[in-house]
């Protein structure tokens, strides 16, 4: 995933997981199959994550006897891998029974292992070296608009018994909303303009709007809804239960229900009794 628009102060962070040379002493093949290598020792201490070193390159050494220097015996690919072994992609000799052997998981694309945190809960080094990403944090879209030089408030919402978020951004462009909303994965939204009934008599006219995500028209009437005028303020929801947009107290708990204030709706789809602009009259 790539993200072109990172501007500074947006708030994005990256953790990166460092590589490095792997060394993995006192490895012995399986009895059934040579290109399967068992880590003794090193799994007492460290567990590496199932098959996160797939494509690594790894070598074989056999460490020297007699004074002589350890000597590199071949060069392979690792297939997969376990807690404490892997399997290469390609064929491995029997090794010399009178010698030990160990492998070194070269750096390129080899995550740096950490000490278990409990029972088959493998973990990696997380630090601000040159490595895989381990976590991304990108701008919220409050800091987009902010980038953007506009103004917003922040809602809650209850539909059909769940919470939502979102926001009411002031005199934006629609393509603005409708691009915003695509790139943060967003249904849809409802757009409002001014409407001049007649000369120094004006209105507000709402339109819901779905985001079109397979096509090329970036958004298109959402279908079953209706452009009306009329907002239902807090006198009119005071105690529905449902179905309705709020103004957050500054106030609240864990409870959901504690975060509703005062509660507005614009009824742009079927249930509620027309009272202004309704193309449907």
């Amino acid at each position: 995933m790539v993200n072109s628009n990172i501007f500074l102060g947006s708030g994005a962070s990256t953790t990166l997981v460092p590589e490095q040379d792997l060394v993995i002493a006192n490895i012995t093949q399986s009895y059934t199959n040579n290109n399967e290598l068992n880590f003794v020792d090193f799994g007492s201490i460290y567990s590496l994550v199932p098959n996160l070193y797939i494509g690594c390159e790894f070598e074989i050494y056999s460490e020297a006897t007699n004074g002589t220097g350890d000597a590199l015996v071949s060069t392979h690919t690792i297939k997969s891998n376990t807690s404490n072994s892997l399997i290469s992609a390609t064929n491995v000799a029997s090794f010399e029974t009178a010698k030990m052997h160990y492998i070194i998981i070269k750096r390129y694309g080899a995550p740096s292992p950490s000490t278990p945190a409990g029972t088959g809960q493998q973990r990696l080094n997380a630090d601000n070296w040159i490595g895989i990403a381990e976590t991304i944090t990108f701008p919220t879209l409050e800091q987009e608009l902010k980038q953007m030089g506009l103004k917003f408030v922040r809602v809650g919402g209850k539909f059909f018994g769940v919470f939502e978020q979102s926001v009411i951004v002031i005199n934006p462009e629609i393509k603005q909303i409708a691009r915003l909303n695509k790139k943060f994965g967003q249904w849809g939204f409802l757009w409002g303009e001014k409407f001049t009934i007649e000369p120094g008599n004006d209105t507000m006219l709402f339109t819901m709007y779905q985001i079109d995500k397979t096509g090329d028209s970036l958004f298109f009437r959402a279908s079953g809804s209706h452009k009306v005028s009329d907002v239902y303020d807090h006198t009119q929801l005071a105690q529905q239960g449902d179905d309705f947009t709020f103004i957050p107290k500054s106030e609240q708990d864990d409870d959901p229900e504690t975060r509703i204030g005062k509660k507005f709706n614009i009824p742009v789809y079927e249930g509620y009794k027309r009272r202004g602009i309704d193309e449907r009259d």
